[in-house]
């Protein structure tokens, strides 16, 4: 079980790396555009034509490249009532685990539904309205943040359940003292 938590892990971090590359590139095309339309705007007294609308999308995806970090870290809302009447802390493991696999489950139906809807899209031809870039992209990142979602989730359940197996381990050393 190690060596697929391993596996899961690496896997992870990887699309981690380049998530955060792809972020880091799209917060800087978003300043330069801004500025760039700003000047436009009010110094050449000049529209671009359509280009307003990409700040919107290129928004859009940092939001839908950053919400795996957060599955990541486990920094999702959590209720914490049901754990803390327990003093065992597998039990609070356990629950991260089936939370985990809950998220993770949900997530997979998510993302087939996000492929179909890409391959719809993209079958139609569907375009954006002022730059005319095939919409199909911005929905394929949306799949890929679903992706992510998902793989972290099976990572975090993975790892809460080793978790858990040492917690019961050193629980039944306490016990047996």
């Amino acid at each position: 079980m190690k060596a697929i938590a391993k596996f899961v892990q690496a896997f992870a971090n990887l699309l981690d790396k380049f998530t955060h590359g792809l972020m880091t590139l799209s917060v800087i095309v978003v300043f330069l555009m801004i500025i760039v339309q700003v000047f436009f705007r009010y110094v050449l007294r000049a529209s671009l034509g359509g280009i307003e609308e990409l700040p919107v999308y290129i928004v859009a995806l940092c939001v839908w490249l950053a919400a795996p970090n957060i599955s990541k870290i486990e920094g999702h809302v959590r209720i914490d009532i049901i754990t803390s009447m327990f003093k065992a802390k597998w039990v609070e493991r356990a629950f991260l685990v089936f939370s985990n696999l809950v998220a993770a489950g949900g997530m997979v139906y998510f993302t087939i539904l996000a492929f179909q809807y890409v391959r719809v899209t993209y079958g139609y031809g569907e375009v954006t309205a002022g730059t005319r870039i095939p919409i199909w992209i911005f929905h394929a990142v949306i799949c890929y943040g679903a992706v992510m979602i998902t793989v972290y989730s099976i990572a975090n359940a993975l790892k809460n359940l080793i978790a858990m197996a040492k917690n019961i381990k050193e629980e039944g050393k306490a016990d047996a003292n």
